[in-house]
């Protein structure tokens, strides 16, 4: 059987755009895993600094290659993206910190499901009337995993309520990306954010500065770096493929974030919190799907296997 030559360029663009969306997962549960492992020396402010600090770096590079600098048109919203972020992955640091890996990338990964709220409120989208039951499941899901009957590291459920708060933030901060992408470019954004991290999480340096040995200086280059690539990826992916087809494809970082946990630290999610991530999983890619059908806000596709 001979396929159409646009048939086949179709499916090899298909498989592409799948494969870069499973290398950004992969790559931001690298990140999560090397965040994880210098926070047993390292303050999160600290975390958060070297992180933006390296991540900075490859953009810096990307800049100059293309002779060209970042501009900022719309300072006021940059602004707010920026602080709204800045609190986000310093509340998804702790949670990484302290929780299973897996279970602080599971609640992270519920800002789709906040993004299509923000975006209902603050927006005045429409949504397809599937989207309030999803919501309440993804929220279900969350119950359950900040649950403190919890017997285990995802017990801890100041934790628990730092990863779902960031998640919350992650969906402002991705609802504010929407307005300022009217105006300036994706990668000024990504830079000016990373940037203001760096400025923000720098005064605080003294407070609780510890000097991070050469192994914590190394894995917090390759955070910044994975990090990179990770973004990097994830647009790549969603300019070769539609959101509706990759985007549910980011979800798999929260099987390389289980791996690595239970590699590195042998931690393996109780049922209960299994069963509060099935639903975080159901409820984000049923809502992905639906957006790709342009039944629901196009929040849903901004942020999913996303940090920030």
């Amino acid at each position: 059987m001979v396929f159409p030559p646009a048939r086949l360029a179709r499916f090899a663009s298909r498989q592409k755009g799948i494969l870069l969306m499973v290398l950004a997962g992969f790559a931001f549960s690298v990140m999560g895993a090397l965040v994880k492992w210098s926070a047993r020396s390292l303050p999160i402010f600290e975390l958060v600094f070297l992180r933006s600090l390296f991540a900075l770096v490859p953009l810096l590079l990307f800049f100059a290659l293309r002779r060209s600098w970042p501009r900022a048109r719309s300072w006021r919203l940059l602004f707010l993206r920026s602080a709204v972020g800045v609190a986000a992955i310093s509340l998804l640091f702790y949670a990484i910190a302290h929780l299973d890996l897996a279970t602080a990338t599971l609640l992270n990964n519920t800002s789709p499901v906040f993004g299509v709220l923000f975006a209902i409120f603050f927006l005045k989208e429409r949504v397809h009337r599937a989207v309030p039951a999803l919501v309440l499941v993804a929220l279900a899901g969350c119950v359950l995993l900040i649950s403190p009957d919890l017997k285990s590291a995802a017990g801890s459920t100041v934790a628990g309520l730092a990863g779902a708060l960031s998640a919350v933030l992650s969906a402002l901060a991705y609802t504010t990306v929407r307005e300022l992408r009217r105006s300036d470019h994706p990668l000024d954004i990504v830079f000016f954010f990373t940037a203001f991290n760096v400025a923000i999480s720098a005064p605080l340096l003294p407070f609780s500065y510890r000097m991070p040995g050469a192994p914590e200086w190394l894995a917090m280059a390759g955070a910044g770096f994975a990090a990179a690539l990770a973004q990097y990826a994830l647009t790549l992916a969603l300019r070769v493929e539609r959101a509706a087809i990759a985007v549910p494809f980011a979800y798999t970082g929260v099987l390389f974030a289980a791996l690595f946990g239970y590699v590195f630290w042998g931690e393996v999610l109780t049922p209960i919190a299994m069963a509060g991530g099935g639903l975080v999983l159901l409820a984000g890619i049923s809502i992905s799907v639906l957006a790709g059908r342009e039944k629901v806000p196009p929040a849903a596709l901004q942020g999913a296997g996303e940090p920030t």
